[in-house]
């Protein structure tokens, strides 16, 4: 909460508001049910503007709902790219997506999300806005290069950092198909009830019906050991590079102290000379 009030304070939007307590958090690389206090299911969750965020869409629902009653209602707002411009030039997430996704057990953006959202995002500006034709929006400016899509990319494959994208992309009829066939293969365990739109975003409420038919597959062993030494070479990476840090302060040091035992040595040997040869010191 600390930290949090401190982020916030630094927020300009933040004037005049105030931030509420957090009562827990959800740690990264634990399940939602290990962080949620011992005991506590809740009746109501609303997620605003979140999934989208998400590399694992369908794993992330199955994580809120574990901490639901069942008959619970998660409600998720979602931005309908039909309105909004940040999204719109940018093609719909298809069930393969979810799929993929939830057997990788995404826990950061893939370099493709990544790609996708940065290539593809607009933005508006006073010169340049976009257009509303027939209810939706059109037109707008590109917020960054191809390059710049491929390079930051290239970075999240490598580092497996979060870089924060909008990993998916939908409307609200799609949303509703997409959640459809998770719930006939399995993937979830809830019934949808109403979507409805609102301006530039819409609402959709999930009613928990109980747990999932199917579980993500486990990693294969390859992967597992794979993953196992790039954690080994991170911390190596890490421990040498600490270790050259330490030898070069160290050297800057001796260096330090050399060069004043070299000043302090030529001047005492001139001294000698001038003293020798009957010159005055000084």
């Amino acid at each position: 909460n600390d930290e949090l009030q401190k982020r916030f304070a630094l927020n300009p939007a933040s004037k005049d508001h105030t931030l509420q307590t957090i009562d827990f958090c959800w740690r990264p690389g634990a399940k939602l049910a290990e962080c949620s206090p011992a005991g506590i299911q809740f009746d109501f969750v609303v997620a605003s503007h979140v999934l989208e965020h998400v590399a694992d869409p369908i794993g992330w629902l199955n994580e809120i709902l574990s901490v639901m009653k069942i008959g619970g209602a998660l409600i998720v707002v979602l931005p309908d790219r039909r309105k909004t411009g940040t999204d719109f030039r940018r093609r719909l997430t298809t069930f393969a997506d979810l799929v993929a996704a939830w057997i990788e057990q995404r826990k950061v953006p893939s370099p493709e999300q990544v790609c996708d959202f940065i290539a593809d995002s607009v933005t508006h500006t006073a010169e340049e806005p976009a257009v509303v034709r027939n209810g939706e929006v059109s037109d707008g400016v590109t917020i960054y290069t191809d390059g710049d899509a491929v390079d930051i990319a290239t970075y999240v494959y490598h580092e497996g950092t979060y870089v924060d994208a909008h990993c998916t992309v939908w409307t609200s009829s799609h949303f509703a198909e997409l959640i459809k066939r998770a719930i006939d293969v399995g993937l979830l365990n809830v019934e949808i009830g109403r979507v409805a739109r609102q301006n530039v975003e819409f609402v959709a409420v999930l009613k928990k019906l109980g747990n999932p038919m199917r579980q993500p597959p486990e990693a294969p062993a390859s992967t597992v050991r794979m993953e196992a030494e790039i954690a080994h070479m991170r911390e190596h990476i890490e421990h040498v590079t600490r270790a050259y840090n330490d030898v070069v302060a160290e050297k800057t040091r001796a260096e330090r102290i050399l060069n004043s035992f070299a000043a302090c040595s030529l001047w005492h040997f001139w001294k000698l000379v001038r003293a020798l040869s009957g010159r005055s010191s000084v």
